[in-house]
């Protein structure tokens, strides 16, 4: 979030997308400002802070004149267009009693968008996922209820499988964008998270990947071209000449190397115009031809 308000308010790229220079506000209310400086010279590398960013640490609650607050900063600031709140907890106050926690929820939020539709800015909420395992719905992970989303215009999940992990998924959905799913990676000489690109396009960079350094697909290969282009063998040639090539063998278990083959049939045609034929069944020699 830092990133994303420094970037901003300097109209420089974010995530590899242009943004609209304007004057930002990041409410860093899980921060010190020791904390808060050191994150900022790291990612700024000794450059001054453009002038459309300011930052706060602290603020009041929703329900105890936050908006107000907004507001004073927006008519000081005419050139605001985003405040970033990092994060919403910090600004809940207390919960109206008689009211379910959706409706408590839906009211929060529904105060901050009502100002930010009226201001015609965006105003980000960072808010903290539940520590829960795969739904097969990212957003369902959302803590609080339904109604956090619900009030939402747009909504971003970063979510990784462990903390130290340097990569990240992002998912968004919302009422005027498409959901997408984005691949992230954090940058340790910059601070910063760097988009990789889309998670099906990684999917397929992996997959060729995976393709080109698997040493069947290169012993094949050298066979091949060895051969004119038409090869016949069996598993336990293929993998002694896995050795011979490369000085490792694909599998010791010729069924399981012979299941690896069939399985990389569809890419070898795919990827390269190999065609692999499997033996008949009373054939004891199995064979990989051209």
């Amino acid at each position: 979030m830092l990133d994303l308000c420094l970037s901003v308010a300097s109209g420089e790229k974010f995530l590899n997308r242009n943004t609209n220079q304007c004057n930002c506000l990041y409410l860093a209310l899980e921060d010190s400002l020791l904390r808060l400086k050191d994150r900022m010279n790291k990612i700024l590398k000794g450059k001054v802070p453009s002038p459309n960013f300011d930052f706060s640490i602290t603020c009041e609650s929703i329900n105890n004149n936050l908006v107000g607050q907004l507001e004073e900063y927006i008519t000081a600031k005419p050139n605001t267009s985003l405040i970033v709140i990092d994060t919403l907890q910090k600004i809940r106050g207390n919960s109206s009693k008689g009211d379910s926690a959706y409706g408590n929820d839906y009211k929060d939020l529904g105060i901050l968008k009502s100002f930010a539709d009226e201001k015609n800015i965006c105003i980000l909420l960072v808010h903290h996922l539940r520590k829960m395992g795969d739904t097969g719905d990212v957003f369902s992970r959302i803590s609080g209820t339904n109604a956090i989303m619900g009030a939402s215009d747009t909504i971003f999940i970063l979510d990784r499988e462990k903390r130290t992990d340097n990569q990240t998924l992002l998912s968004m959905t919302g009422r005027d964008i498409e959901e997408e799913e984005f691949l992230l990676e954090f940058d340790k000489t910059t601070f910063k998270w760097r988009m990789i690109g889309t998670l099906e396009s990684q999917i397929l960079q992996d997959q060729w990947n995976n393709y080109e350094n698997d040493v069947i697909v290169k012993t094949i290969k050298k066979l091949l071209e060895r051969s004119g282009n038409n090869y016949e063998g069996t598993v336990t040639d293929i993998n002694n000449k896995c050795f011979e090539f490369f000085g490792e063998y694909a599998d010791p278990t010729p069924a399981v190397l012979s299941k690896k083959i069939r399985s990389l049939a569809p890419l070898l045609h795919s990827y390269d115009g190999i065609l692999y034929e499997a033996p008949p069944e009373n054939r004891k020699k199995r064979k990989e031809a051209s």
